[in-house]
């Protein structure tokens, strides 16, 4: 509609089903490259990119929009102090999104990264009760054991355990078909079981979290891996 000239797409994960869909235009998709530079003062004049096999090229355009492999709108939350989770590269949180600052909660995309409209506006509904708790009481519980994910797994979140969480957020670095996740503590085995269906990297999935009530909040950390 704007006139715009589409030059290409690049990514750096390789061929989906759906790859081989071209726009409007014929512009190709490059998968498992890379951008290495761009070039051009003070006006913009190309793209370098690097594919897998080593060999480069520059791509002329006069502009580029950058997509996927968000982070999360932190800015504030860095500034002021909050304890990050080195996953999500937000604030820890738990599942009632406290964060490690007493009276701070955090929702949305200030926890994670590339997150629909629909998702943080659930998170906003879900943590009115713990607010409005924290107000009437003051209260404001601590020491809930970390959780960490292995590989391929990117990040959870809620990314510290608590017993009020119904659900987690999880993101993968390829794609899984059906995978099988097993949940442990200290050697204790807190949760085993398989989706149904598949899920795509740069996309996040929910696990239900009904194991966390089951977790000792003295214990070690939480590991959620894919079997």
């Amino acid at each position: 509609t704007a006139g715009v000239r589409l030059v290409a797409r690049v990514t750096e994960h390789p061929p989906r089903p759906f790859a081989a869909v071209r726009p409007s235009g014929g512009a190709p998709l490059l998968t498992r490259t890379t951008v290495t530079a761009l070039t051009g003062r003070p006006r913009l004049t190309g793209v370098r990119v690097r594919h897998a096999d080593g060999r480069t090229a520059t791509l002329a355009c006069d502009t580029v929009v950058f997509t996927a492999d968000w982070i999360p709108d932190h800015e504030l939350a860095r500034r002021g102090g909050l304890p990050m989770d080195p996953g999500t590269r937000g604030p820890a949180h738990d599942p009632a999104y406290r964060t490690g600052q007493p009276g701070v909660f955090a929702v949305g995309n200030l926890l994670h990264g590339g997150e629909s409209a629909a998702t943080a506006a659930r998170e906003g509904r879900a943590v009115t009760g713990p607010v409005l708790a924290h107000l009437d009481t003051g209260s404001w519980p601590t020491g809930g054991a970390p959780l960490a994910v292995a590989a391929p797994l990117e990040w959870a979140a809620p990314n510290l355990t608590g017993p009020d969480g119904h659900r987690l957020l999880l993101r993968t670095g390829r794609r899984l078909t059906a995978p099988l996740l097993v949940v442990s503590q200290d050697g204790a085995l807190l949760h085993r079981g398989r989706l149904a269906r598949s899920v795509a990297p740069g996309r996040s999935f929910s696990l239900s979290a009904h194991w966390l009530r089951r977790v000792d909040p003295q214990g070690g950390t939480v590991h959620l891996r894919i079997a």
